[in-house]
């Protein structure tokens, strides 16, 4: 890890590949890192627990990796855009943009994988809390990221807005997060009330 990241620093700092190259680099590794992940815990699925509800648990926890397998791809198509839209642009100043690939991948990639490891070791999927953050969380994480996007694209073309459709686009951001928060206080919530789950040898 620490080899690859200082590689990585010292080819972009000393421009050793050109943009698309190094583009292409960190989206092979981050399908790879992704990959493996989800890989591993459908593996870990398939051969956990041996009593009477392990198709079930199974079935649960793949749900799960899949909505994680979703933000994965959606985190890498967002920092594909970020940088091709802002390069095409010829872009260089700050935008929210940046920040869409980071929520995807740290919020809905990871968040997923400890769910689906969570609710593999404990009843945390049958606790009521639970569903309330799966219909909070996942419509305010999309709505974030969107707000994010109309934000960064008017960033980037300069284009001027009015006060009015400012503070609206702020205003809708600002409704995202505190589902998204609500959404949070749920899952954690579901967590204090869950239990490990007894498996038969």
């Amino acid at each position: 890890m620490i080899f690859m990241i200082t590689g990585g620093l010292l080819i972009r700092n000393l421009h050793l590949l050109p943009g698309i190259a190094i583009g292409v680099i960190y989206s092979g590794i981050g399908f790879s890192l992704a990959g493996a992940g989800i890989l591993f815990l459908k593996r870990f699925a398939s051969t956990a627990g041996t009593n009477n509800k392990k198709g079930v648990e199974n079935l649960i926890m793949k749900k799960y990796i899949n909505i994680s397998f979703i933000y994965a791809i959606a985190a890498l198509f967002s920092g594909v855009f970020y940088r091709e839209f802002t390069k095409a642009f010829a872009f260089t100043g700050k935008t929210t943009l940046a920040f869409t690939h980071l929520h995807f991948f740290a919020l809905g990639t990871i968040m997923f994988l400890l769910v689906a490891i969570f609710s593999c070791i404990t009843n945390l999927s049958e606790q009521k809390q639970f569903k309330h953050f799966m219909r909070f969380y996942n419509v305010g994480l999309p709505f974030v990221v969107t707000m994010f996007y109309v934000r960064g694209i008017t960033q980037v073309l300069g284009t001027e807005l009015s006060k009015g459709m400012s503070a609206a686009i702020s205003g809708i951001s600002g409704i995202a997060h505190i589902i998204m928060t609500v959404g949070i206080v749920m899952l954690f919530l579901a967590l204090r009330n869950s239990q490990a789950i007894k498996r038969l040898e």
